[in-house]
């Protein structure tokens, strides 16, 4: 048996190292990385293995895999290991690497948190082969408390989780894991409602029938809709998690800035934008973190709350403030009170092993990135470089569409900083280099080095910091895993911005365009062409308004839409006048094109069955599907007393087909003629523009397809936040201040349609901004790009 596990593991490990060599982007999720951990693990339990041999195949593992999955998987293979305290012990006694020593705690750390005297799994035969022994933790429910005057987190008896039923009737279910787990559900039976609340992305059409099945269909159970967020674009919550990002960003690298070697290594012409590339890599699971703690608050503070999943920093902030009962799901050990370890401090490494591997780590970084950039020709003239980082299909539309055009007059070369999405693109980051994989791809063992300093720095500024009502010190964990997980790419970026600048010192008369220009990553690229002297293009795709992520251009010169975004860039960000041009919105340019190019009379026929009558058209933006709803039935009410008018409701392509269901029955009721109403969902607005009189929505970029058609906009009232200056004051529409307000404004439009009125939108708009009647933003940037050539 022990051959077959050392043939198993060599063939993995074989296999393991030639896909190493490819440039793909990978993380301890990738299949083949979990086989090859798995057959390491499995080997490592070889009870044969003598403890030197042992030692070293825990190297390995330490060497490749540090991501939480792998320290739990390490942690359960010693677990039912018999031979697992004498190993430990022995590992102690033998100097080791760093990563080495950092995986010894982390597993330690896990062990403490399993209960004693677990059975080991039933396996199958082919799991038997491929997979290490490992226990089988029955899991359940259990109450996690905050003892406040010893500072720890205490595990109770999970018969106090029946304590609060009679008090609400109602239990939050929270589900921190992208799979919805179905142990231990008997904990929620006599609640007469549930809530679940996700805190990713998950499926309620699934979720809820499971829930039902488990529970009884009597039960009550609504799921927290994602468009009710509590950190919406535009509002307050937003831009001061915002704000509170970019300041633990700057705290963040000024304090690494204590070590001189780090500032030695890192340019002050950087400073700013790699503490953008830490903010932003925050912003997120901050952002999330709020957003599900203000929808757990707002519920009544003695409803309990069951976190499908361990004690992670919301059930233990949630413990801390003593405001509801939580649970979390746990390997249950059958004892209460369990004193739940904390979070073990890194030992600090010595100077000269800190060193060395850094050096090492550098090395090998650095190496990556020439192979990544061996694209670029060794010099060139009129060269045309655009640097991306999004996996948005409105951005990679746009930069394929401006690599097309700007091909006409000199090579394009790109910089993508996103990770490949989908099968298609994941084989051509295998066959070739790929920067994103260059910058995200070091081995983990090799980036652990700096987990002391980033432990130490979070706990610094996180101790007894609070964002708005949330005390931070739980996201410490989170925030310190986030930068750990990213660190190769902020010093990558310093790597690529000094081996770019040897470059392009070989190029003349060459030009970068920013496709965005905010990110930290592009903006790095984009100080190597300042620091040479070659000319640098901020290109905007969308509205930007005063969204809280966007941050002012750093390009030297820029082209926009129109007029008020022009007026932005002067006034809030100082932007020399003469260094913007307006161009247009280039996906939306071609969507017009499409738009014109069909028959009105053919396509109206087509999509609502008539040729004849005026056509108004609902675009739907993602909110609240009760929202929705509340407007459609606004909008129909006043169509319905006027015959010649058709509703056209365009459900956004986010939207359910459950509600495209609900507001189709609703209009059948309402109008009993199908004649009278539309609902479109899969349909390209480009289709629907062209048969569209009146066009009704929010704040969407699709109402700046409107000027190029002549078609008034009436803006509705909304929930979410919306920015200061609307498409009201911008001339583009005319706003219905609430949903009542609507019948009013829709007959404004109408008759002083019928007069060819020019105060009525888009007319105030187009006197400010009459290119955009002329679809041709990719033909103005072509000349400014040519004026950017010397």
């Amino acid at each position: 048996m022990d051959l077959f596990k050392y043939i198993y593991y060599y063939t993995c490990c074989l296999i393991f190292k030639i896909r190493e060599r490819i440039p793909l982007f990978s993380n301890d999720h990738a299949k083949i990385n979990s086989v090859y951990a798995f057959s390491l693990l499995k080997i490592f339990q070889s009870p044969s293995l003598s403890l030197e041999e042992k030692q070293r195949f825990f190297r390995i593992f330490a060497k490749n895999f540090s991501m939480p999955i792998s320290i739990s998987r390490m942690a359960k293979t010693l677990y039912c290991d018999p031979r697992s305290e004498e190993f430990l012990k022995f590992l102690s006694a033998n100097k080791n690497p760093l990563f080495t020593q950092y995986l010894r705690q982390r597993v330690i750390s896990e062990l403490e948190t399993m209960p004693k005297n677990a059975s080991p799994t039933q396996r199958g035969f082919t799991r038997k082969l491929t997979h290490p022994l490992m226990p089988d933790f029955s899991a359940s429910y259990t109450q996690l408390t905050y003892d406040k005057k010893h500072k720890y987190f205490m595990l109770n008896a999970t018969e106090g989780a029946k304590i609060q039923q009679a008090n609400t009737g109602t239990a939050i279910l929270c589900l921190p894991e992208e799979k919805f787990s179905t142990d231990d559900l008997k904990v929620l039976e006599g609640y007469d409602n549930i809530i679940i609340i996700p805190d990713k992305p998950h499926n309620a059409a699934e979720i809820i029938p499971n829930l039902k099945s488990a529970l009884g269909s009597h039960v009550s159970v609504s799921f927290y809709d994602p468009k009710e967020h509590h950190v919406l674009p535009y509002s307050k919550s937003d831009a001061d998690i915002s704000k509170e990002c970019d300041k633990l960003g700057n705290e963040l690298l000024a304090m690494a800035f204590n070590s001189l070697s780090v500032r030695r290594f890192i340019p002050e012409k950087l400073d700013e934008d790699l503490a953008l590339e830490i903010s932003d890599i925050l912003y997120r699971p901050v952002r999330q973190f709020y957003a599900v703690f203000e929808a757990i608050i707002k519920e009544d503070p003695r409803t309990p709350i069951y976190f499908n999943g361990p004690a992670s920093a919301m059930p233990r902030t949630l413990a801390r403030i003593e405001r509801n009962p939580v649970f979390i799901l746990t390997n249950s050990s059958g004892l209460a009170k369990k004193k739940m370890p904390q979070q073990t401090p890194l030992k600090k490494p010595c100077s000269p092993e800190m060193t060395k591997n850094l050096y090492n780590f550098i090395k090998g970084l650095r190496k990556q990135l020439e192979t990544s950039l061996s694209f670029l020709p060794a010099h060139g003239s009129d060269q045309i470089f655009i640097a991306a980082s999004t996996q948005s299909r409105t951005y990679i539309r746009a930069r394929k569409l401006i690599e097309e055009r700007l091909s006409e007059i000199a090579p394009v070369i790109v910089f993508d900083f996103a990770a490949p999405v989908g099968f298609k693109n994941i084989v051509k980051g295998s066959l070739r280099p790929f920067l994103h994989s260059a910058l995200h791809s070091r081995n983990s063992g090799q980036s652990v080095i700096l987990s002391h300093s980033i432990q130490k720095g979070c706990n610094m500024l996180l101790n007894d910091r609070h964002l708005l009502n949330i005390p931070m010190s739980e996201l410490n964990e989170t925030i310190s895993f986030e930068i750990e997980k990213n660190i190769s790419a902020l010093i990558g970026n310093v790597i690529l911005y000094r081996l770019m600048i040897h470059k392009l010192r070989k190029f003349k008369n060459s030009q970068l365009l920013l496709l965005p220009g905010r990110y930290g990553s592009v903006r790095c690229l984009a100080r190597a062409f300042e620091e040479t002297n070659l000319k640098s293009l901020d290109v905007q795709i969308l509205l930007v308004s005063e969204m809280s992520r966007y941050k002012a251009p750093m390009a030297s010169r820029s082209v926009v839409i129109d007029s008020y975004t022009r007026d932005r860039y002067i006034e809030s960000w100082n932007q020399p006048p003469d260094s913007i041009e307006m161009i247009g919105a280039i996906n939306l340019d071609e969507d017009i094109k499409e738009a014109q190019s069909y028959e009105r009379g053919i396509t109206r026929k087509f999509l609502l069955g008539a040729s004849q009558g005026q056509t108004v058209t609902f675009a739907c933006q993602p909110l609240p599907d009760t929202e929705i709803q509340a407007a459609v039935k606004a909008i129909t009410k006043a169509v319905k007393k006027r015959p010649h008018l058709h509703l056209c409701v365009k459900l956004h392509p986010s939207q359910s087909e459950a509600l495209l269901g609900l507001i189709s029955d609703y209009l059948m009721q309402e109008f009993q003629d199908k004649s009278r109403f539309t609902v479109l969902k899969t349909v390209s607005f480009a289709k629907v523009m062209p048969v569209t009189d009146i066009l009704v929505s929010y704040f969407s970029n699709v109402c700046l397809m409107a000027p190029a058609f002549n078609v008034p906009v009436i803006t509705l009232p909304s929930s979410a936040p919306m920015p200061s200056l609307t498409l009201a004051d911008m001339g583009l529409a005319v706003a219905a201040k609430t949903l009542d307000d609507f019948e009013g404004q829709l007959e404004r439009v109408l008759s002083r349609a019928s007069r060819d009125d020019e105060s009525l939108p888009p007319h105030p708009y187009l006197k400010k901004n009459p290119h955009m009647m002329v679809p041709n933003s990719l033909g103005r940037l072509v000349e400014v790009v040519k004026k950017g050539f010397k």
